[in-house]
């Protein structure tokens, strides 16, 4: 009897995880185990409640997102995206609200400094999104 080998037909091409990718993934990761860590440790201390359950979704989510930068799976990239955007969204309103009451100049500072390395994260993502399956 002949061996034979049966190859896909279709195969999508290897692609390395850029080092930027996998050190995301990896402040990802333990960011999530940081947030989720501390909330068990401190069930008994959060009031209201709810707010237990929202960190831990969060928590959950970065370690999610971690697994899927990974692996480089499109729904990570987009998610990525997706967060850094509310991010982007969340500096400026609190931006203009510190605009409001006279905030110090370094306040603004900072939050320019937030939108432009937000900004930066979701520019290499969208442009990169080819690398991602």
């Amino acid at each position: 009897a002949v061996d034979t080998v049966q190859t896909p037909a279709f195969s999508a091409p290897h692609v390395e995880r850029p080092g930027c990718v996998t050190a995301y993934a990896l402040l990802s990761a333990l960011g999530g185990i940081a947030v989720v860590g501390l909330m068990l440790v401190s069930t008994d201390q959060m009031d209201p409640p709810i707010l237990l359950l929202v960190y831990l979704a969060l928590g959950a989510l970065a370690l999610v997102i971690a697994v899927g930068l990974w692996f480089m799976r499109t729904w990570a990239r987009l998610l990525v995206i997706a967060l850094q955007g509310l991010g982007i969204a969340g500096t400026v309103l609190t931006a203009c609200q510190t605009l409001q009451y006279n905030a110090e100049p370094v306040t603004l500072v900072v939050a320019l400094v937030q939108v432009v390395v937000s900004g930066s994260i979701i520019w290499w993502f969208a442009e990169n999104g080819y690398l991602f399956d």
